[in-house]
């Protein structure tokens, strides 16, 4: 039973340091410009990611 107990801490806490890392991401790019929709497929098929 603590073998499950224990893998679903380990996940419960994994998906809050993914949460936090998103958040940190999120905060230090809102100094960016916006883009349109139409520039962000532009600038994806040119750099052949789609």
């Amino acid at each position: 039973m603590s073998k499950i107990i224990n893998k679903a801490l380990k996940q419960a806490f994994a998906k809050d340091t993914e949460d936090a890392e998103d958040l940190a991401a999120f905060d230090e790019r809102t100094d960016e410009s916006l883009i349109s929709y139409k520039q962000m497929v532009k600038r994806l098929k040119k750099d052949g990611r789609i």
